[in-house]
């Protein structure tokens, strides 16, 4: 391979096309960016795959060659604060307590941790913090298992036992059907901001589907006689993080009137101008399985169902 070549976007500029030798580091290739697109390296976040991913800071010192093995990406570039803190202060609620947006790590099980870590059911130092996760994707598939007449071949795209199989993968990715079954099976009501168009979805409890069996957790939030318990997240279009106060992502009440949903709406309206966000149903993509190329997340995912291919890349 005689150089590396990458198409790099981001959402103030057009996208540039850009070469380094061989032996570069990803280093170098920030430094690129930062003299291309005006965006220090301490302030970029870089995205790539599909879904897109976040390029681990950590990782400067690695050829490019380690991180990016096809030679050619498409790489979308943030700009964001210096790193620091993985907690985002938000709004400053009557109440007095400060509310804070959690990040998590951006990976296909971004969804699973936000409601794992929001609820209380599992920690990332937690020694089992990993199984956790996968037992939340096992719910999703015991609970369309059990649920035959709702969740149809028509339903989720395909086959139910190719998607039980596909959803149990720690390398696909959660979405509206594992929001709503996790809201039932918890009995909560999960809220979701989006972040490109502020829509707020509402994923309820109590739709009296017959759980998966045999998977359980030790729920850890304090019962309350007559207030329903919700958690609150916030979708930039490719990842969830979620909101927390006090060290817990559970509040309780009527989401649309608490000060939480109203927090994260401002933080949205924030990023939004900041255009911190993404739309995946624009990007051109390739499965890296078969090399069809593809355009947009409903393509990928509608390719992912029919093949159980699930190794997408931006078409560079």
């Amino acid at each position: 391979m005689s150089e590396f070549q990458f198409k790099v976007s981001s959402a103030s500029q057009r996208p540039q096309r850009l070469r380094l030798a061989a032996d570069a580091t990803l280093g170098d290739l920030k430094e690129k960016i930062a003299g291309t697109f005006g965006i220090s390296q301490d302030k970029q976040k870089l995205l790539a795959g599909f879904p897109p991913s976040v390029v681990e800071e950590s990782r400067d010192l690695a050829p490019l060659k380690a991180v990016f093995p096809s030679g050619r990406e498409a790489i979308t570039v943030q700009e964001q604060e210096a790193s620091g803190e993985s907690e985002e202060a938000a709004a400053q609620p009557e109440s007095g307590e400060r509310l804070g947006v959690v990040r998590v790590p951006s990976d296909n099980s971004c969804l699973f941790a936000c409601v794992a870590q929001a609820l209380g059911l599992a920690r990332p130092s937690d020694g089992e913090y990993s199984e956790a996760l996968q037992k939340m994707r096992r719910i999703i598939s015991g609970t369309i298992l059990q649920n035959p007449a709702l969740y149809s071949e028509a339903v989720l795209g395909r086959a139910v036992d190719d998607y039980c199989a596909w959803i149990e993968d720690a390398k696909s990715w959660g979405g509206e059907i594992e929001m709503s079954i996790l809201a039932n099976h918890f009995d909560v009501t999960i809220v979701a901001v989006a972040v490109e168009d502020g829509q707020v979805y509402r994923y309820s409890g109590g739709l009296g589907l017959e759980r998966a069996q045999g998977i359980e957790f030790a729920e850890r939030w304090p019962l309350r006689a007559e207030e329903q318990p919700f958690c609150v997240l916030i979708y930039d279009g490719i990842h969830y993080d979620y909101i927390a106060a006090g060290g817990s992502g559970t509040f309780f009440g009527a989401p649309d009137e608490h000060e939480a949903l109203k927090s994260v709406q401002q933080v949205a309206e924030q990023l939004r101008k900041e255009k911190a966000f993404v739309n995946v149903n624009s990007f051109a993509l390739v499965c890296n399985q078969c090399g069809t190329q593809l355009v947009g997340q409903e393509a990928a995912t509608e390719h992912a169902m029919k093949t159980g291919h699930t190794n997408f890349g931006q078409s560079s």
